[in-house]
């Protein structure tokens, strides 16, 4: 009999919101300003859109630049800075590589609009908006591509939902989840080739379907220090016999060695967005702009 999913009350999450400011001579706090999407990297630092800006931020103040990126065409959506400071930007069905003077030095059409990205230090990874998953391993040196796993969208297929939202752990693993499904495919991160799929329990039984995708799914993170995956979920996603009276933005644990599953409420809007998971602390955005830390025991 597999275990049951645990729900927590807020109690047991402690609410981080007092946040160091930047000094002013940096002129940008992203405890204030920062909003929308982004991934904080083993240093801790974050890296926000700002305009024609990539900016570069830490809590504590010890890491801090900017990026501009006003050469690249349409509006970015996913970005990673590589070691040689030079950052890829997917747009619409655009990657863009762009050096630390702001310079073009790659420009490719994709095969479709991407839905997630994710990296580990010599690669990164594109999701694609399908029906069915389509996953890409690329090159920080070059941008080539290094595999290609699923089903590669045709040319003139509309873009689907962001149903296929991905996290690289540290087991050799891409974790890909499933639209609607919570539970998710795992890739082999050297070949791309399905290495397994989780059987999530809820309440000893397989874990529901969501409700509904209203019309995407959200951020899906490996948190290293526990070793488990983080989701998003929001409440209105879920199906009645998981919601009860969660509401807002849900945070969902994923315990890969024990098959269970976790949800936690955040008390945040459902507009919130999942963007860091560093230490015993996971961290997301405010629709209006700045950051929430919630401290995880």
């Amino acid at each position: 009999m597999r275990p049951a999913v645990r729900l927590r009350p807020l109690s047991t999450l402690l609410l981080g919101f007092a946040l160091p400011v930047l000094c002013a001579a940096q002129g940008w706090d992203g405890a204030s300003l920062a909003k929308g999407w982004a991934r904080q990297d083993v240093t801790g630092a974050y890296i926000f859109r700002d305009g024609n800006l990539l900016r570069t931020w830490t809590r504590d103040g010890s890491q801090s630049g900017a990026l501009d990126i006003s050469k690249v065409e349409g509006t970015p959506e996913f970005w990673v800075v590589d070691s040689w400071d030079k950052a890829w930007i997917v747009s619409g069905n655009t990657l863009t590589a762009v050096d630390k003077t702001g310079k073009v030095t790659r420009k490719e059409a994709l095969p479709g609009q991407v839905a997630d990205l994710a990296w580990d230090t010599d690669t990164f990874y594109l999701s694609y908006r399908t029906d069915t998953y389509y996953v890409e391993k690329r090159t920080f040196k070059t941008g080539d591509l290094v595999w290609a796993s699923g089903s590669k969208p045709k040319k003139g297929d509309p873009p689907a939902p962001r149903l296929y939202r991905i996290a690289v752990t540290n087991l050799g693993q891409v974790v890909l989840s499933m639209g609607s499904d919570l539970n998710f495919t795992l890739l082999n991160v050297a070949t791309g080739k399905p290495a397994g799929q989780t059987y999530l329990a809820l309440a000893n039984a397989p874990a529901p379907a969501l409700q509904a995708l209203s019309p995407d799914r959200q951020a899906v993170l490996w948190w290293e220090t526990g070793g488990q995956i983080l989701l998003a979920l929001p409440a209105s996603q879920l199906a009645p016999a998981i919601k009860g009276t969660l509401t807002g933005l849900v945070l969902g644990k994923v315990d890969l060695s024990k098959g269970t599953l976790e949800l936690l409420p955040t008390g945040l809007e459902e507009g919130a967005q999942l963007v860091g998971a560093l230490d015993a602390e996971v961290s997301f955005t405010k629709p209006g702009g700045g950051i929430v830390a919630l401290q995880l025991r």
